[in-house]
């Protein structure tokens, strides 16, 4: 079942202020702490945008950068709990199509990148909004 996130995104947007560096690293960190065999990967050098939390390859989390925003597995819902202060989109597989979300507002947050990936608005999986948003 494909939802719409559109509102917790601008919610997410909303608070920016709010979210820095020090929550983001935090955030990360608390997550690989809190999921046992876990690693977080993030290339700040490489200016991305989304860090991601791991096991063996797999992906089980992204903590938006420039924004209080985690998409995280259903699996590990009870984890939010533990960190304050974010918006939390649960996925069940992160290349599953399972989100929509206003054309506009994808456009303008992927910077037209969700256009040249051929992406479409009204089914993404956390992996597609990732991609379209990491630069």
């Amino acid at each position: 079942m494909i939802r719409d996130i559109t509102s917790q995104i601008q919610w997410a947007f909303s608070k920016a202020s709010y979210w820095d560096r020090k929550e983001f690293m935090k955030c990360l960190t608390t997550l690989e702490t809190l999921i046992p065999g876990s690693r977080k990967n993030w290339d700040e050098y490489a200016g991305e945008k989304w860090g991601i939390i791991l096991i063996e390859g797999n992906v089980l989390a992204y903590v938006n950068r420039d924004f209080p925003l985690l998409f995280i597995q259903y699996e590990y819902q009870s984890i939010q709990d533990s960190l304050d202060g974010l918006v939390v989109i649960l996925f069940s597989d992160h290349d599953t199509s399972e989100f929509a979300l206003e054309t506009a507002i994808f456009n303008q947050w992927s910077q037209g990148r969700s256009d040249t990936g051929g992406l479409n608005s009204d089914e993404l999986s956390a992996s597609d909004i990732w991609w379209a948003t990491i630069l």
